[in-house]
């Protein structure tokens, strides 16, 4: 919801300012490169994750990644 909030603004900005389409789509690019390089990390993780669940060696691949998840959690709460 934030993003939507965010882009909304960045969309109010260029209207009231009265730029041009060019400058709004500027304005639009910004925001969006902002946005990429926030959710790059996790969309390479969702990649990696889906990669293991679907791979030759699924389903063992994603039980052996399950377990590496569970000990570092674990670690963490000590």
């Amino acid at each position: 919801m934030l993003d939507g909030l965010e882009f909304g603004l960045v969309l109010v900005d260029a209207i009231s300012k009265g730029l041009d389409r060019e400058a709004r789509e500027a304005a639009i690019a910004e925001w969006e490169a902002k946005m990429l390089a926030r959710v790059r990390p996790r969309a390479e993780l969702i990649k990696e994750n889906f990669q293991i669940w679907i791979g030759p060696d699924a389903p063992q691949a994603m039980v052996e990644s399950m377990k590496k998840f569970i000990t570092l959690e674990q670690a963490k709460e000590r």
